[in-house]
């Protein structure tokens, strides 16, 4: 049986750790000590990333979630103390304005702050500025909760070019539903976490040789680039929008309904290996018409 109690007391775990991508240390720490506790065996990954064994015999099947998130890092100090940034994955600047951060030092203190625009107030904002797209180089800035007015004040908090900020999740419960930044990718890592757990109390291994890889590059391209010796297939567990045609042509089949869910059988290029894909028997299709998913993830963070 899926434990939901389990999972979900896990994703808010991982929520509760900031691993904006290259911030690994904490949350793989986390992991690990989920599988101590499980009693799992695992191999750590010099880049950062953790490689579970969980036993059966054959040819190995790699199964993989990632760990890191999109975020921002300090580019320079302004002049005035605030921050210029830059994004770290596939960050806009008008899906995080407004958002409040926490921006971690280099000798591990942490320093929260907002993203604002530049000027911030609407009411001394001129006109043609009020249009003006959002840019993290040139009219948006992190300004910290500190009482600081040059960039040398901040600079004696610690903070310097290429810190790491993580925005705040922003976790909630509403109605059955679970609203989040990050469900890309950590409900996936909290399921196969929970799939683990199910697997060690079943007692029983797997039908063939299963690795539960937990990358941490994802976000930026790497994240299971390399992969151990003797694995022949990898199946990926993630978060991705459908292309618009094809999610118009879903909600059609359920009769306008957005709810729902599915597997995709690979990638817009890229096709899974035919031999896997037989042994999967649900493979790409819309989700039973009146279906419910239990989580909902705000807009692309």
């Amino acid at each position: 049986m899926f434990d939901e109690k389990y999972c979900l007391e896990t994703f808010e775990k991982l929520l509760g750790t900031d691993s904006t991508t290259g911030q690994y240390e904490q949350i793989q720490s986390l992991v690990c000590g989920m599988l101590d506790e499980l009693g799992v065996p695992y191999t750590l990954l010099h880049k950062g990333g953790v490689i579970a064994d969980l036993g059966g015999e054959g040819d190995t099947l790699a199964v993989t979630a990632h760990l890191d998130d999109i975020g921002l890092m300090v580019r320079h100090l302004n002049a005035d103390g605030t921050l210029n940034v830059c994004p770290v994955g596939g960050l806009y600047p008008f899906y995080c304005m407004g958002e409040n951060v926490r921006v971690h030092t280099r000798d591990g203190r942490v320093f929260t702050g907002t993203v604002c625009r530049t000027p911030n107030s609407i009411h001394v904002t001129e006109e043609e500025l009020r249009v003006t797209p959002p840019d993290f180089r040139t009219n948006v800035c992190v300004v910290l909760d500190e009482n600081v007015r040059t960039a040398a004040e901040t600079r004696a908090l610690g903070v310097e070019t290429g810190d790491i900020i993580a925005l705040e999740p922003r976790c909630s419960f509403s109605n059955g539903y679970l609203k989040s930044r990050f469900v890309d990718d950590k409900a996936c890592a909290a399921v196969l976490l929970t799939a683990i757990r199910a697997l060690r109390e079943r007692g029983k291994p797997p039908r063939r040789h299963v690795l539960a890889y937990f990358a941490m590059f994802e976000e930026i391209g790497h994240g299971t680039a390399w992969l151990p010796a003797g694995v022949k297939d990898i199946l990926a567990i993630d978060i991705a929008p459908l292309p618009l045609s094809l999610g118009h042509e879903l909600r059609a089949a359920r009769g306008g309904d957005r709810r729902g869910r599915g597997l995709c059988d690979g990638r817009v290029h890229a096709a899974l290996r035919h031999g896997l894909r037989r042994q999967h028997p649900c493979r790409a299709r819309p989700a039973p018409r009146g279906h419910r998913p239990r989580h909902r993830q705000q807009p692309r963070l």
